[in-house]
């Protein structure tokens, strides 16, 4: 049986529906063909090899997500998961999954391990969208040191969608988790993610 690693990804949420109208206004459009190169995320599966099973779920609405509408989606793929799965989340998607795992005690058997990547965890710290309802409770939060699975935190200083004191809150609160600290990787948007894997193996 494959290991299985769920990865989700980015997005933009907006606690005001005003906020997200002013960004359509002023977002910079061109008419020219946008040129897609594929991310990390989409390497994944070529990159760590035949052993894994890399699933990249679509998540709703993602240029003005709902955390409720995030969860509904998500649980529907837990329903089809085996055990142990390794989680990644990207951006907003690091912080779904710290919100869901914070108010959701799934088992131990269910989780292998938690890659959190250029995550925002503190309001009061974000910029450009400001994370609307993806935020969990500092006390929420919390819980996460008292859990029996490995947790990662990888986060670049020179960042330029969410600050790098984003990581060193959550740090604050939750101490065990393992840092892995860049200063040329901006919000990986890289091709390849060499460290991720490597973090990956290492468990195996």
């Amino acid at each position: 049986m494959k290991q299985q690693i769920i990865v989700i990804h980015g997005g933009e949420a907006y606690s005001n529906y005003n906020a997200f109208l002013e960004a359509l206004k002023t977002r910079p459009v061109t008419l020219t063909e946008e040129v897609l190169i594929k991310s990390w995320r989409h390497n994944l599966q070529n990159d760590i090899g035949n052993g894994y099973d890399v699933i990249l779920p679509s998540m709703p609405n993602k240029q003005n997500s709902k955390y409720q509408e995030w969860a509904l989606w998500f649980e529907r793929y837990l329903e089809i998961m085996e055990l142990k799965v390794i989680f990644v989340g990207h951006s907003q998607g690091a912080m779904f999954l710290v919100r869901y795992f914070s108010e959701n005690k799934l088992s131990c058997e269910s989780i292998k391990s938690l890659h959190l990547i250029a995550g925002a965890y503190e309001k009061n710290l974000s910029k450009g969208d400001d994370g609307g309802d993806f935020f969990a409770e500092k006390d929420a939060m919390a819980t996460l040191e008292k859990r029996d699975f490995p947790l990662f935190l990888y986060h670049s200083k020179d960042d330029f969608v969410v600050p790098y004191a984003q990581s060193e809150f959550f740090h604050s609160i939750v101490p065990r988790g393992t840092v892995r600290s860049f200063t040329d990787k901006n919000h990986f948007l890289i091709e390849h993610f060499p460290e991720l894997i490597e973090d990956i193996k290492d468990m195996a």
